[in-house]
């Protein structure tokens, strides 16, 4: 089973992408997949998946259906203006490739080592293959894929490998994309507790990103109780053991700034015997959130 953040949807997600997630969290061990979650970016790729060849797909699940599809081809014919199938899915990733492109070219990594291998995918989970045939070549992106509920098949694995670029990732890659795709696990500079390197500067990121451990730790159980589930789950208590300077009060307040957009409504208690890390703590979420929020 691959690894998957996080471990579970969160929230009210469309039926089309909850079929999707499914089948991904299915996919062989030591493939990495990503469910966006940032809540202050709205117009995102929903999956990122990485293979253990270190080959990666970001995909952006369309709802749309065969009579959409059908309605929407008879309005092209006949000269009426109608969004074409998928055209808000491709736009979604054109703009998430080319901030990628704007991130690398402004690296201070040498090109050499900043090439990106990120195929597009547009997914439409609603559709067969027959019916995405149909769809004119114009309309779609030379540089994405797009494929059907065929791909969802438990069978489908060998159809998966066959549309993955064919170059592998570098590590400076990969982390200019977990920084666009997961912002919610990049750690800032000006928050570390690691001593900056003045030789270390311009050989790499300045800032830094939460390993797939701490990112687990932050992303598990954050689907709230519901009012009917309140005295069953009083008790429960999640436990993170570290030694000191392991991260234990960095994941708290990723984990609180995750909680606080996903649930505004909702208020939050932070208890601890050391007023030095209170203020410590203050300090880094005003530097994260420019403001101390009201509801923590």
């Amino acid at each position: 089973m691959a690894t998957i953040f996080p471990t579970q949807p969160v929230g009210s997600i469309p039926t089309t992408v909850l079929k999707v997630f499914n089948y991904l969290k299915g996919l062989p061990d030591e493939y990495l997949v990503w469910h966006h979650l940032a809540p202050w970016q709205v117009d995102m790729p929903d999956f990122l998946v990485i293979s253990p060849d270190q080959r990666a797909v970001v995909i952006k699940v369309s709802n749309a259906t065969p009579d959409q599809m059908q309605s929407r081809l008879q309005m092209v014919l006949i000269g009426k203006n109608k969004e074409n199938i998928g055209e808000q899915e491709t736009g979604v990733l054109l703009d998430f490739q080319k901030e990628l492109e704007q991130r690398v070219s402004g690296s201070s990594v040498s090109a050499a080592n900043n090439r990106h291998y990120l195929r597009g995918i547009v997914l439409c989970p609603n559709l067969a293959a027959k019916n995405i045939a149909r769809i004119p070549e114009s309309q779609k992106h030379k540089d994405h894929h797009w494929i059907g509920k065929e791909y969802l098949d438990a069978a489908s694995f060998d159809l998966w490998k066959q549309i993955y670029p064919p170059e592998a990732l570098d590590e400076i890659s990969r982390q200019h994309i977990r920084e666009l795709f997961t912002p919610e696990v990049v750690v800032p500079c000006q928050i570390t507790v690691r001593r900056p390197r003045e030789r270390n500067l311009e050989a790499g990121l300045k800032d830094f990103i939460l390993d797939y451990d701490q990112e687990m730790v932050l992303k598990t159980d954050l689907e709230l109780p519901t009012e009917a589930e309140n005295i069953v789950r009083d008790f429960q208590i999640s436990l993170v053991n570290g030694v000191a300077g392991s991260g234990k009060t960095l994941l708290l307040l990723y984990r609180l700034r995750l909680l606080r957009e996903l649930y505004p409504s909702k208020t939050f208690l932070v208890l601890t015997h050391n007023r030095a890390l209170i203020r410590d703590m203050q300090d880094k979420f005003c530097k994260l959130l420019a403001d101390l929020p009201t509801n923590i």
